[in-house]
């Protein structure tokens, strides 16, 4: 009996690139997008609430080792914006074409002198497309830097 899964993404291909620059060493990434209501009761609707979609926003993290090799500091600064582009595998990937970096962290070990990792948190700032949502730029997912 085969315990395969065809068709189901595990995440093991996912990447962060900002600006076409792919941010290697990603351990992990969220987004979670919403939409705020519109909420209101008139003569028309027999003392229930009517609720319509109003702005969507897409909010999330990302969290990386840091790496002399790749290049997160110049890229990845708080109040900066960049193209962010999520990749859930080489063709999969949520467009963020105008992402705020709202927060820069990282963690270090000094018992170990291990810089252990960093994390980002961001927001959309305009359109956003998610997987295979038509009008999303054309990206290809670059490979990690050699």
């Amino acid at each position: 009996m085969s315990t395969t899964c065809t068709g189901v993404l595990n995440g093991s291909n996912g990447s962060l690139s900002c600006d076409g620059v792919r941010l290697a060493r990603l351990t992990a990434w969220s987004a979670t997008a919403t939409s705020g209501t519109n909420d209101f009761a008139d003569s028309d609707s027999g003392g229930y609430t009517q609720t319509f979609p109003t702005r969507r926003q897409i909010t999330g993290s990302a969290d990386f080792k840091i790496s002399t090799d790749f290049p997160q500091w110049d890229r990845l600064r708080e109040g900066e914006c960049c193209d962010l582009v999520l990749n859930l595998n080489s063709t999969l990937y949520i467009d963020i074409p105008i992402a705020v970096i709202t927060s820069f962290a990282i963690n270090v070990n000094i018992e170990d002198l291990e810089v252990e990792e960093g994390t980002i948190e961001f927001s959309s700032s305009g359109r956003y497309y998610m997987p295979g949502e038509a009008g999303a730029h054309a990206h290809v997912q670059p490979a990690a830097p050699t």
